[in-house]
This record gives structure tokens, C-alpha cells and sequence, in this order.
């Protein structure tokens, strides 16, 4: 009997770790949609299934754009959910993954995606994040659409990432021309977050532009965590500069223009991020002239649109995730375009293994909410222009489009 039960206790030891094993790892449904989980899916998947990585912020400072750049995601998603492969019909999972706006946590997450097995991944918003895990996924072979980091160090770097927006050098010779021929804008002041690839680079890339066109630049940077930023407001006053070039996250972004009201007389501007009901709000309520130039222009896909509006007055947790509107940001617009693009290259590839899918997104050619998507031999998407937008009673207006 001590026998019997001395085996019978062994085995009852194993299964319980083999439960354990299974259930530890977290695992994500169509359900858990921007929940601020990291969300790898962990349980077996049928074999009808092709799983797609959402690499992006859910928490930290661009988890603002982050969740705006997922509702295009998911939308597309729900729009097009199956996919026919060799005569098959394949189901897209979305597994999320929260890379916490943090360049330290990135690399570790995308191996998480890696070994989910997904075949591609979508985002990152933030070209910091989406540098630091650009090696982990070109060593794993993984093709990666960007749908919003704009630096050109993330294609440089990752050689199976693409991007669907304009690079930052472009948006930087967009705005300093509008600023020096347009507004007529003679000197400016440049204020970023120090150690952040994208600002740092956006700045340096706005320096450059509006130099060549005979402007003045007076240029500082903050530090990660500040929330006072009158100091810098006044000094640009006091360095007699006309504009605010700060190409920062929301969350800064947010901070700059309420304080603004206090100084009075700056005109902003700001990076194609800035497109998003946040800006449009702060700058509504402190009266401030803003202008960012951005790759999405609300009419050039009217179904998506109207469609996407639905949908956030109809789903009170998309709306919620989306800042309480239904105004459509330039970074979900692009999240919506990034996912299409991925999915015509799966069915041009006629598969879902991901080196067939890095030869075939090349050749793409997607009509999109930003426009038309083609890649150029840097896996970059060719623009031709931008558009130039300011803030008029709350909301977005396109003023001018600024060719390159």
C-alpha cells in the first residue's frame, strides 16, 4: 500500500507540472484587444491558422499612438480576417505585444513574437522601439511593416523591415519649407527629448532643412520624465524665435501647448505623430497655432473613413482606446495601410512562411488611407508629398500639400 501510494502521489506531482507549464504562459484572444498585456499566445493553434505579431505600445509614452496605430490594425483585421492559401482559407490571429514604449524591454518582447511563430509583424509607433528589436527579427528572418517610425535607421538596420510612411527627412524639408516660404518664419526653435532616436533625429534632419533655406535654428533638449516645459517656451521667446519645432510624443506634446497659453505668440510645429485628437484638443483649448505634416488626408479612401468611424461610435472600447472620438489619426490610418500591405503580400506570395512573404512585399503596389504604397529599394515607402495640416476648432484642416 505505502508503495501504491508513493507511485500515485509521483504521478500526480508530474501532471500537476505539466498543467502548470501550459497554463503560466499567458495567452491572447480576439478579446483581449489593447488590454495593456503583453499578450503571447502560448496555447496550440490549428493548423488554419497564420499568426500576425502587433508589435507595439500599449503602455509608457507612446501608448497614446500606440492604441490608435492597433485600431488600425484591428479594423483591417476585421475587414479581411481569412486569407486563401493554395485553395485553403486561413484565419489571421492578431497576437499582441506590449514593447512598453521602451527601447531596454524591445528586443526581449520581439523574441517573444519570434517564438510564437508568427509569420510577420506589424509596427512599432516609435522609431526607438522599433530600432532596438529591428535585428531580432531580421536574424529570425521575420518581415516587419512599420506603419508609423519614420527614422530611416530602422530600415538601415533591419533588412526585413519596411515602412508604409514617409521618412523623417521628408517631413523635415516638408515643414521647413512651409515655415520659411508659407508662414514666412525666419527663425526657430528646436526642442526634443534627449536620447530619444526619433526626436533627436527629426530635430537634427528640421536643422539641416530650414538652414538650407537660410533660416535660423536655436536648438535644446529636455530630459525623459519633464513636465514643466515654460522654461523652454520662454527662452525661445526670449532668443526672439518665431516657432516651436518639437517633434515629441503626445504626452509632451499635450504639455507644451497647455503651457503655451501662459507665453503667447509661438507658433508649433510637429511631427506626423501629431496628427491625433490629443494635439488637436490642447491646441483647441490654449489657442495655439499648430502645423505637422502627415501622410494621412481624411477623403482618400472614403470606405475606410466611414467604416472605421462606425465602428468607434459603435464600440464603446475601440472609441475609448482611440482618445473618446471618433477622430482618425495619421498613426491609425497608417496601422490600417501597414496590415493590407502585409496581407496582399501574403496572397501574392500564395503563403504564409515568412521568406516568401519578404520576396513578394517588394512588388507591392496597395491603395491604402494614406495613398498608394510602394516600396523603394530601401524597403521604404515612396512619397511624393505631404500633407500640410493645422488646427481649426478642434480639428484637423488640411492648408497646403508640400511636394518633395
Amino acid at each position: 500500500m505505502k508503495r501504491f501510494l508513493s507511485v500515485a502521489l509521483a504521478v500526480l506531482m508530474i501532471l500537476t507540472l505539466v498543467s502548470c507549464a501550459v497554463s503560466s504562459d499567458p495567452s491572447t484572444t480576439s478579446d483581449d484587444k489593447i488590454n495593456g498585456t503583453t499578450g503571447q499566445t502560448a496555447l496550440p493553434e490549428e493548423d488554419s491558422t497564420i499568426k500576425i505579431g502587433v508589435f507595439e505600445p500599449q503602455s509608457g509614452d507612446n501608448a497614446i499612438g500606440g492604441k490608435q496605430e492597433m485600431l488600425g490594425v484591428i479594423y483591417a483585421n476585421q475587414m479581411k480576417p481569412t486569407v486563401v492559401i493554395g485553395e485553403k482559407t486561413y484565419k489571421i490571429k492578431l497576437v499582441y505585444s506590449d514593447n512598453e514604449s521602451s527601447p531596454e524591454k524591445a528586443a526581449e518582447v520581439a523574441k517573444t513574437l519570434v517564438d510564437e511563430g508568427v509569420s510577420a509583424v506589424i509596427g512599432s509607433y516609435g522609431s526607438d522601439v522599433s530600432l532596438a528589436a529591428a535585428d531580432v527579427f531580421s536574424k529570425a528572418g521575420v518581415p516587419v511593416i512599420g506603419a508609423s517610425c519614420t527614422s530611416p535607421a530602422v530600415t538601415e538596420s533591419g533588412k526585413t523591415c519596411f515602412t508604409v510612411s514617409y521618412l523623417d527627412p521628408y517631413q523635415a524639408k516638408a515643414l521647413a519649407s512651409y515655415a520659411m516660404k508659407q508662414l514666412g518664419i525666419k527663425k526657430i526653435y528646436t526642442l526634443a527629448c534627449l536620447g530619444k532616436q526619433h526626436d533627436m533625429g527629426l530635430a537634427f534632419y528640421f536643422k539641416e532643412a530650414f538652414e538650407s533655406l537660410g533660416g535660423t535654428v536655436v536648438s535644446e533638449n529636455f530630459i525623459t520624465g519633464t513636465d514643466d516645459f515654460s522654461p523652454y517656451l520662454n527662452r525661445a521667446v526670449k532668443y526672439e524665435c518665431q516657432a516651436v519645432f518639437a517633434p515629441v510624443s503626445l504626452p509632451y506634446a499635450k504639455l507644451m501647448l497647455e503651457q503655451s497659453a501662459s507665453v503667447g505668440g509661438l507658433t508649433f510645429l510637429g511631427a506626423g505623430g501629431w496628427d491625433a485628437n490629443t494635439v488637436a484638443r490642447a491646441a483647441d483649448i490654449a489657442s495655439a497655432k499648430v502645423y505637422v505634416a502627415s501622410c494621412y488626408q481624411s477623403g482618400t479612401d472614403e470606405g475606410f473613413d466611414d467604416g472605421i468611424r462606425n465602428w468607434f461610435n459603435s464600440d464603446v472600447t475601440a472609441k475609448a482606446n482611440n482618445g473618446g472620438d471618433d477622430m482618425i489619426s495619421a498613426a491609425c490610418a497608417a496601422g490600417y495601410d501597414a496590415y493590407n500591405v502585409l496581407y496582399a503580400a501574403i496572397q501574392t506570395a500564395d503563403s504564409f512562411r515568412r521568406a516568401d512573404i519578404l520576396k513578394a512585399l517588394p512588388k507591392m503596389t496597395v491603395k491604402g488611407a494614406c495613398g498608394t504604397v510602394a516600396f523603394d529599394s530601401g524597403r521604404n515607402a515612396k512619397r511624393s508629398s505631404a500633407h500640410i495640416k493645422t488646427v481649426k476648432s478642434g480639428k484637423w484642416e488640411t492648408v497646403f500639400e508640400q511636394k518633395f
